[in-house]
């Protein structure tokens, strides 16, 4: 329920880096959008092919499609 520059900062405060606390927000992000599309019809396939398009990497691509105990 806190802004996202009040975490960042917070997390900055105890030692977090930069790029880490990115790729973290990037990573819920892509997640939220990975299960909106999959709950809405889009077969992974599909939104694979549409990250890729919009620049994501494939190691958050992947990351997101080969979590352990995902519901997606």
């Amino acid at each position: 329920g806190q802004a996202e520059q009040k975490i960042k900062s917070d997390l900055l405060k105890v030692g977090w880096q930069t790029q880490d606390i990115d790729y973290n927000f990037n990573y819920v992000l892509v997640k939220k959008f990975v299960q909106s599309k999959l709950s809405t019809g889009f077969t992974k396939e599909k939104i694979i092919e549409s990250l890729k398009a919009k620049g994501w990497k494939d190691d958050m691509i992947n990351s997101i499609f080969n979590e352990p105990n995902k519901n997606l």
